[in-house]
C-alpha cells in the first residue's frame, strides 16, 4: 500500500470522479494523459486507487497493489 498526502487546494467530488479519463486535466496546459497512465498501469496489475480529498484542505491518494 501506498499512500501519498498533500495539504494543496483539494478537488471537488466531480473532479475526483473524473481522475483517470482520458484527456481530462485540471491543469490549464495538461494533456490529461498523465492520470489516465497511473490509472491504467495500476488496473493492469489488479491495484486500486482511492482518492480522499477535500477543497481547501488537500488530497490523500491511496493506492493497493496485490502481493
Amino acid at each position: 500500500m501506498i499512500k501519498i498526502q498533500d495539504n494543496g487546494i483539494g478537488m471537488t467530488k466531480e473532479e475526483v470522479i473524473r481522475l483517470g479519463n482520458p484527456y481530462y486535466s485540471t491543469k490549464k496546459e495538461g494533456t490529461g494523459l498523465g492520470m489516465f497512465m497511473v490509472y491504467s498501469t495500476i488496473n493492469k496489475v489488479n491495484g486500486k486507487i482511492q482518492v480522499d480529498s477535500e477543497v481547501g484542505r488537500g488530497t490523500t491518494f491511496t493506492i493497493s497493489i496485490p502481493v
